[in-house]
């Protein structure tokens, strides 16, 4: 793909303070990915490979829906993983002759990390769209057996959040801002951290279910047969470092990142303390390629002195280029 040339030609004068961000799923839309398949020469390439992959159905749900299908976990993560793959090919089928620098890390939200994984040339777009595919089944299994819900809640510090968490037997899974805090856990124990939420001042609660409790242990059934689907595929180092949210570590190896791959879907996603640790390192600009603008949103938050852009589409795309 020719997304692989951003990253294989880097001179040693090169400015680096760029990072790239993917979305996970519950950042996907009816609709995304239809300009770049009509636009984007490059793009369609990719789409033809999930055609080849999952059916033609498959794009159709994507462009067209409808809805209640894109939020299942095995149609979803393969949807998001392709829209944000598309995306990149297009930014870089747009460039032409400018230059766009060469990240110095990489970082997905949970899903994102397998597209990490992809643009950095670390596995193939065809290996990862049947892993994600693997990865929305097995979740799919897990939420059935265990299941669990995820919800944020708005209006409360983290103190008091910690608190409300150890009291129910949840998790703290990601710390969205100073006031907003995504909680995870089995479904009873869930609505009564909801309740203490609300009695404590919480302004208000969202749930999510399509996804589960996913990032904590009720998906640890989960991590072992998602780690028997990684071992099936090749892995090459990657051509630039992805970050792991648990361990706030550069994965720099192939065998690390088939770890990461596995472990994230049990582990909180540390993006506060992550993308510190990226502006600590350099990054001044975050570039969120593909659906929605979640990270984004997170950049600007937590790191509001450096540049945050959402990439999905020809306009935006353009937009940056101008």
């Amino acid at each position: 793909m020719d997304y692989l040339s951003l990253f294989s030609d880097v001179s040693a004068g090169s400015r680096r303070d760029v990072a790239l961000l993917f979305p996970g799923q519950s950042s996907q839309t009816v609709g995304m990915g239809l300009e770049l398949y009509q636009q984007s020469d490059s793009a369609r390439d990719v789409f033809d490979v999930a055609e080849e992959s999952l059916g033609q159905a498959f794009n159709q749900t994507m462009f067209y829906g409808p809805s209640e299908d894109l939020i299942v976990p095995s149609i979803a993560q393969p949807a998001v993983l392709i829209a944000s793959i598309a995306c990149l090919c297009a930014m870089n089928e747009y460039m032409k002759a400018s230059v766009f620098p060469s990240p110095l890390f990489v970082a997905g939200n949970s899903l994102g990390q397998l597209t990490s994984a992809v643009a950095v040339g670390a596995i193939s777009l065809e290996d990862a769209i049947w892993l994600a595919r693997q990865r929305g089944l097995i979740m799919e299994a897990a939420s059935k057996e265990y299941p669990g819900t995820t919800a944020s809640i708005i209006g409360l510090d983290q103190i008091v959040i910690t608190e409300i968490a150890r009291q129910s037997g949840v998790d703290v899974v990601n710390e969205e801002a100073v006031d907003r805090f995504a909680l995870a856990g089995a479904k009873l124990p869930m609505a009564r951290a909801i309740d203490l939420a609300m009695a404590r001042g919480a302004v208000r609660s969202i749930l999510t279910e399509s996804v589960g409790a996913a990032h904590t242990a009720l998906m640890n059934k989960a991590v072992e047969e998602l780690r028997r689907c990684i071992a099936e595929i090749e892995f090459r180092d990657p051509l630039v470092p992805i970050i792991s949210l648990g361990s706030l570590t550069p994965l720099q190896e192939a065998d690390l990142l088939r770890q990461e791959l596995a472990n994230e879907l049990c582990a909180p996603l540390r993006w506060k303390a992550s993308l510190e640790f990226m502006s600590a390192q350099g990054v001044q600009r975050f570039v969120e390629i593909g659906p929605g603008q979640v990270l984004s949103s997170l950049v600007r938050t937590w790191i509001p002195s450096a540049d945050a852009i959402a990439l999905s589409g020809p306009t935006s795309i353009q937009g940056m280029l101008r």
